[in-house]
């Protein structure tokens, strides 16, 4: 039965009677009351309701919506140091440092999350980067003197800089504070000239003054703090 004619339907006549029209795909496109007056309704690209009209097709009513996007969270700066391991005896490993920069990884789960996949990636690459790109360097040894007997040395050159680590004990010195050889350095590591390193060691926080002449001598003298039990030093510095 088409609409006029169901409204102007004598039997009805004591109804109150609303029509609609309707498009299956998006909703109720009109409605007209009892007392004739139609409303329109208009369906934005979403097919979420967007305007209601009049029956002037005036706009009774606007809509708007406000599309938020999903919340993700991304990975703080996370980083790690590599050594080479697999150089042979008489080689020191070079060394880098893998970082993976903020906003590499995403998460919509939480803060940490993000930050375990860029923790991941560098559990993943950081050795294998390492191993694979990194150099080993043929190692100096030094002759120490005073009665020192180190603990750990590891002292190789890398290009035109030498890696000097040495962690000793101070032997039968007395007096740092006058300053006291500690040994020659052999090999490839000694400067083309006198060499002086300002040096705060990291397990008493002294400060020292170190020289290095191209024979390879190393002195060292106390400028502040107090001798630890074992010195440690690891410093740098140009051929």
């Amino acid at each position: 039965m088409k609409t006029y004619n169901f409204r102007k339907n004598s039997s009805l006549v004591n109804y109150e009677i609303t029509t609609y029209t309707h498009d299956p795909l998006i909703g109720i496109t009109s409605l007209t009351s009892p007392s004739g007056i139609k409303e329109t309704y208009k369906y934005n690209s979403f097919h979420r309701l967007n305007k209601t009209l009049d029956s002037e097709g005036k706009i009774k009513k606007e809509y708007n919506y406000n599309y938020s996007q999903a919340l993700l969270f991304y990975n703080t700066q996370k980083s790690q140091d590599f050594n080479k391991t697999d150089c042979t005896v008489g080689y020191s490993p070079a060394s880098y440092t893998y970082t993976v920069p903020p906003g590499i990884y995403s998460s919509s789960i939480s803060q940490p999350d993000a930050d375990q996949k860029a923790i991941m990636d560098i559990n993943t690459n950081g050795q294998l980067i390492a191993n694979q790109n990194l150099t080993c360097a043929p190692t100096c040894p030094i002759n120490l003197y005073n009665a020192i007997s180190a603990s750990y040395m590891n002292i190789y050159s890398a290009g035109n800089k030498v890696n000097f680590q040495l962690k000793f004990n101070s032997g039968n010195v007395v007096q740092w504070s006058n300053g006291a050889s500690i040994g020659t350095i052999q090999g490839d590591c000694k400067p083309g000239q006198w060499r002086t390193i300002h040096y705060n060691e990291p397990n008493s926080n002294s400060v020292w003054e170190i020289k290095i002449d191209p024979i390879g001598n190393v002195q060292a003298k106390l400028l502040s703090g107090f001798v630890p039990n074992t010195i440690n030093f690891q410093f740098e510095f140009y051929k």
